[in-house]
């Protein structure tokens, strides 16, 4: 017996997750007794990724059962790569749908600019008018025709006599070698489109690849093809890009703009699988109004397809796809939890969602790591990174690509989000108050010579604050002098004053009183150095105590060598 208590109500956002197209749910709606009908009322473009999920292989059941709207949008993503026509890509798709059945095949011809098929023919096929007897003013008849090479063979009338085709054995454009299997298939498909009542649409397809340039034909298919796909969010590049134009995060507290009409586009299954987690997805899970939600999918169909653009991608390299949208959901999660406390994160970010355009949200995350980038490139500038440990000058190389990424103990990946921020802000603070300090205390004008380790290429900003550090402990001042074998010895026996390897706290806090002319925020990264660098050397030198030391074995610190 069940009971209300055990049933959880959906919330709009988990409602569309639900709803979006996955490749089991395209098999699950195959199954339904009113499929066609379901089928055809997707979205194109969620129709698109979900038929590219299932691949060629399984998809002719599919394909069968599209609107001419769903053909046109797979035909406009398959068929181009990088603004160029690719003719094997749209000879596989027709083959597919040819495993659907003829009328398929027939109704992915109808569904096609009538460019972009003459385009292939043109690229695949010789074509030439059939000759003709008593012709007044014949066509003239090309060489291929005339003799034709046997490596051509077969011609081929077509079945209205109008006709005469040969498969190429190299592409028309690109001059690469056409394999026999897909000279034999696109043949294949003139004829079975001729099968169709209306077969004329492929004989007048024929007229223009005969007549037309492949140049011209492209131009105007490719046109068409990108006035399409900025309908579906891709737009050209030049206006793609404005999604990284720096906004300043102040927009996050302005009122909420006047409601628009509520866009149609469903968010595919590809995009919710990378956008179904972590807090953006919890904030949409606390926006309870269903229109809300709908705006916000349509908002990020077209966000994400931006992205996409600006990031040199095209809308059928699906890795990349889920790149872009990996770091689209960085960006939106960082603008919602900007300069909030994390209790309050889900709550203020499911406000921050119901008020602020998407597109904004994700240029708030963008400008918001573009801040970070430019106050290192600030320190490197000032400084030079040569200053900073591997670890360091490999963050700050992350910072520094076009779009700024984080690089820790090796890694690097881009922002995932708030917690990200957080933990860069505080290193390059960290750096910001060292670099800083070391410099008023005149650390990095010391000019040093003889025979010193580490190397001047290894002097980071640690090894000089710790040298420091460690002569004050001996009672020689906060000074950059090396420490030589004697040195060592004495700091060596300074350990274990309290029972342990560590020096004692009164000579920590000599060694910290140089700090004090500096700022506050500076003086509190430096004490923490000042403490580490010792803690550190502490530890170098415990295993020496009573030993000979030889600085080479030391680290941690500037040593003078003989």
């Amino acid at each position: 017996m069940s009971s209300d208590s055990n049933v959880v109500a959906l919330v709009p956002w988990s409602m569309s997750v639900r709803r979006a197209v996955s490749r089991r749910r395209v098999f699950d709606l195959l199954d339904d007794k009113d499929a066609p009908n379901k089928i055809r009322a997707l979205d194109p473009l969620e129709t698109y990724y979900a038929v590219k999920e299932v691949g060629l292989e399984d998809a002719a059941p599919i394909l069968a059962l599209l609107a001419p709207e769903q053909i046109g949008a797979l035909v406009d993503v398959e068929a181009w790569h990088h603004q160029r026509f690719d003719p094997q890509d749209l000879l596989l798709w027709l083959y597919a749908f040819r495993e659907g059945g003829l009328e398929a095949l027939a109704n992915a011809g109808r569904a096609m600019d009538r460019e972009v098929l003459a385009l292939l023919l043109r690229r695949r096929l010789w074509i030439a008018m059939t000759p003709r007897e008593n012709d007044t003013d014949p066509d003239p008849i090309p060489d291929w025709l005339r003799d034709p090479p046997d490596e051509i063979l077969p011609l081929v009338k077509t079945p209205d006599g109008r006709f005469v085709v040969a498969a190429r054995i190299d592409d028309e454009v690109d001059e690469v070698t056409v394999d026999e299997e897909d000279r034999k298939g696109v043949l294949q498909i003139v004829d079975d489109l001729y099968k169709q009542e209306d077969w004329e649409e492929v004989a007048a397809t024929l007229r223009l690849a005969l007549t037309d340039l492949s140049s011209s034909m492209e131009e105007d298919a490719l046109r068409f093809r990108n006035a399409r796909l900025e309908d579906f969010g891709f737009p050209p590049l030049h206006r793609a890009i404005e999604i990284y134009g720096p906004l300043d995060p102040d927009v996050l507290e302005r009122p909420a703009p006047a409601p628009e009409p509520l866009p149609t586009t469903t968010l595919p299954a590809r995009y919710t699988a990378a956008l179904d987690d972590g807090l953006f997805s919890a904030a949409l899970s606390a926006v309870r109004d269903a229109k809300q939600i709908q705006r916000i999918e349509g908002d990020l169909v077209a966000v994400a397809n931006r992205t996409l653009v600006a990031d040199g991608a095209e809308p059928g390299e699906l890795e990349a796809l889920t790149a872009s949208l990996l770091r689209l959901r960085g960006y939106l999660e960082i603008a919602l939890a900007h300069q909030v406390e994390p209790a309050r994160r889900i709550e203020v970010g499911a406000d921050r969602l119901e008020r602020v355009p998407i597109a904004d949200l994700a240029r708030v995350g963008y400008t918001i790591t573009l801040r970070l980038k430019e106050r290192a490139r600030a320190l490197s500038t000032k400084f030079g990174v040569e200053r900073l440990e591997d670890d360091d000058r490999a963050l700050f190389e992350a910072l520094g690509r076009k779009r700024p990424r984080l690089s820790h103990l090796g890694i690097e990946r881009g922002f995932d989000g708030p917690d990200d921020v957080a933990w860069v802000e505080g290193r390059v603070a960290r750096l910001e108050g060292l670099l800083a300090g070391a410099s008023a205390l005149e650390l990095f004008d010391v000019a040093l010579e003889g025979a010193i380790e580490p190397p001047p290429a290894e002097r980071t900003i640690d090894v000089l604050i710790a040298t420091a550090a460690a002569r004050a402990v001996r009672g020689d001042g906060f000074a950059l002098t090396p420490l030589d074998a004697e040195a060592l010895a004495d700091l060596a026996d300074k350990l274990g004053v309290e029972g342990g390897p560590r020096f004692a706290e009164a000579d920590v806090a000599r060694a910290q009183e140089a700090l004090a002319p500096l700022e506050d925020d500076v003086r509190a990264v430096m004490r923490d150095a000042v403490e580490g660098g010792l803690v550190r050397l502490a530890d170098a030198l415990w295993p020496l105590v009573g030993a000979t030391i030889d600085p080479r074995f030391v680290g941690v610190v500037l040593r003078r060598l003989g």
